[in-house]
């Protein structure tokens, strides 16, 4: 109930009173002075005086997830509620530290209006994490579903010493910042309102040198702000923090890239932006191949790389003694004349293997080798191998003759071929929807599966078991330093 009724809650915008005294202040007044309000019986006092939006927001946020653990009835929900410690590196997808943050601290008051600073009176920690949340906040928009203060400012000291005095000898305090992330999190540019609208204003005074008029595909021409290529966060917060607080980017230590380095790829990647191109080059080839029996209608990927999952994509060119190939199938239009024999069948899929690599070399002077069980083709210096998929072979494989009677049983090669041609399409498809809505889900299912050769495990876990591992991971993080710590936990 508790989890409930938390989870459905605004008092960030409609408090609530304990009170129904209609003397007291109005929930409008609490609210005018706080950001989140929860008056007590007496009317007078908010029991979440000192409460920041981002503490309610995660605590809204892990009402929810709560929630949506105990509804889950196929786990038991008690372990990875009340029993999994939920650390910071685990929890958010990247985190903001201070290197020096008293120096922080002063930049933030000197520059903070007098009026903001009476409001808060000598709790200046409270103030200045308070300014850099509404700071980021802002800057951050659409790209987080959660910003979350960490303040570490709690000490204990002995009973026959001042306060004052502990505060010298061993009083230390500090603030981070926790981010999720969610799919606008790698996007490179912000648009803002249109030029001619009276928000554009706001809009450049908040962005500073960094806002300018751009025309966009649609032809309307807004305020915008364009980032480098890369993680957009560092550079947002660092501009912010430099341009209004003084903060430079040598005091600012970002948690959540480390792991880069070992993503040869990255986000996506230049070898596997090479391979989508050539294989979109390849498959508007393929559907428009004249003088064949049957037109090629579809032809899907199957490799890891076309849902940006593998960790060393081939590269175009450079003569290397070996190349992986890159794997798709090819759907050929409906036809009920393919042999009810299983020799038979294979046989004619040769000679459409055969037809097919000769059309590529005579219609687009592709390099093409025609094998019985499919085409290798090489476009752009890479390797892509072609293979015919007809859901008739499938049940060729599972047909069998016990004692003159016709069954139907699913043998080893009938279950890998509909792996490979039914499930391998759909999932590399899904999977690079996913990619879209999350660009941190690539990264993730790479990083996991160099982990596991590391250790020695990547025999034991199929390409496609790591990425759907992933995945998993990925719906609850945004960055791939967080989505593989979790995969791999």
């Amino acid at each position: 109930l508790i989890f409930l009724l938390t989870e459905s809650s605004e008092w960030d915008s409609k408090g609530i009173s304990l009170n129904k005294d209609q003397k007291t202040p109005s929930i409008e007044e609490f609210h005018q002075h706080f950001p989140i309000v929860f008056v007590d019986k007496t009317g007078y006092y908010n029991i979440c005086w000192q409460m920041c939006k981002g503490t309610y927001y995660a605590l809204k946020r892990e009402s929810a997830l709560a929630i949506e653990i105990l509804d889950n009835g196929k786990i038991n929900g008690f372990i990875p509620l009340f029993m999994t410690p939920a650390t910071d590196l685990l929890q958010f997808d990247n985190i903001l530290r201070f290197d020096s943050f008293p120096e922080v601290k002063e930049n933030v008051l000197s520059r903070v209006p007098k009026q903001t600073r009476m409001n808060y009176g000598l709790d200046h920690l409270s103030l200045v994490t308070d300014t850099l949340y509404n700071l980021i906040s802002k800057g951050l928009s659409n790209r987080v579903d959660l910003i979350q203060e960490i303040v570490e400012a709690n000490f204990s000291w002995p009973v026959k010493t001042t306060l004052e005095k502990a505060k010298k000898e061993g009083y230390k305090e500090n603030l981070m910042f926790g981010f999720i992330l969610n799919e606008n999190s790698m996007n490179i540019v912000d648009r803002g309102p249109p030029a001619n609208m009276p928000e554009a204003e706001e809009f450049r005074a908040f962005w500073g040198d960094k806002s300018e008029l751009r025309r966009f595909q649609d032809g309307s021409i807004t305020e915008a702000c364009v980032w480098q290529e890369g993680p957009v966060l560092p550079q947002i917060l660092q501009y912010l923090l430099l341009q209004k607080y003084g903060v430079p980017a040598a005091r600012l230590r970002h948690v959540g890239g480390e792991l880069a380095a070992l993503d040869a790829e990255g986000e996506p990647g230049p070898r596997t932006r090479a391979v989508l191109a050539a294989f979109d080059g390849l498959r508007a080839q393929l559907r428009e191949l004249g003088q064949l029996p049957l037109d090629v209608t579809a032809v899907h990927g199957i490799s890891p790389v076309f849902s940006y999952c593998e960790p060393f994509p081939a590269a175009a060119g450079g003569g290397a003694a070996y190349t992986p190939v890159n794997r798709a199938v090819l759907e050929l239009t409906y036809s009920g004349k393919w042999p009810g024999d299983l020799e038979a069948f294979r046989c004619l899929k040769a000679a459409f293997h055969l037809q097919i690599a000769e059309r590529l070399k005579k219609q687009y002077s592709l390099p093409t080798q025609a094998y019985d069980s499919h085409v290798d083709v090489l476009k752009n210096g890479l390797v892509f191998r072609l293979q015919i998929a007809h859901p008739k072979e499938i049940t060729l494989l599972r047909r069998q003759v016990e004692g003159g009677v016709v069954k139907f049983k699913e043998s080893a090669e009938s279950v890998e071929l509909e792996r490979e041609t039914v499930a391998l399409p759909r999932l590399r498809g899904a999977l690079h929807g996913l990619q879209r809505r999350h660009p941190g889900f690539g990264a993730t299912a790479r990083l996991l599966r160099r982990w596991l050769a590391s250790h020695l495990l990547a025999p034991h876990f199929a390409p496609e078991l790591c990425a759907l591992l992933a995945a998993a991971a990925t719906q609850r993080a945004g960055g791939a330093r967080a989505g593989a710590e979790r995969a791999a936990l």
